[in-house]
């Protein structure tokens, strides 16, 4: 959470995407920008690797849905050479891979920022997430659930599983 002043609240979110991903990532932009509609100003750091100009437009324009959202495109089509041609990509994209890359990123006023998948939706405020103290670490994240199998229908400490 970056604070100006003793006033203005910002939370900087990053997703990072390609094409194959923009729909999703417009849609879980609108969730993060939907439940945290309270907060002064939600700064959307969009990792693009090689996202169409068409898709872009339409995923700006969200941004004037919510007066205080500020969407910020990183244009990283030049995200494999940055990251080397040894980078393998048989189960990543390399828009998985721009995550990496995300401290060269940021402007230096981001103090701390969360990145999030594309592919979901962002159901409850995350403020809390931004006021935890981890100045002591370099990164904070949490498992991903691999098998599914081994969950039920019940709300878990983790995650929820949303029934159609």
């Amino acid at each position: 959470m970056t604070r100006i002043g003793n006033s203005k609240t910002i939370l900087n979110f990053v997703l990072s995407s390609d094409e194959n991903y923009a729909d999703k990532l417009a849609v879980t932009m609108y969730s993060i920008l939907e439940v945290h509609a309270e907060v002064d100003e939600v700064c959307i750091h969009v990792l693009s690797n090689n996202i169409l100009k068409t898709s872009i437009e339409k995923i700006k324009t969200i941004e004037d849905k919510f007066s205080n959202a500020k969407i910020i495109v990183h244009n990283l089509d030049d995200l494999g050479e940055k990251l080397g041609k040894d980078v393998n990509v048989d189960h990543l994209s390399l828009a998985a891979y721009a995550r990496l890359l995300i401290p060269d990123i940021l402007p230096d006023d981001v103090d701390k920022a969360l990145y999030l998948d594309v592919d979901i939706l962002v159901r409850e405020n995350l403020s809390d997430l931004f006021s935890m103290a981890i100045e002591d670490y370099y990164v904070a994240g949490v498992k991903s659930i691999i098998d599914l199998a081994d969950c039920n229908e019940e709300r878990s400490t983790t995650f929820t599983l949303i029934q159609e």
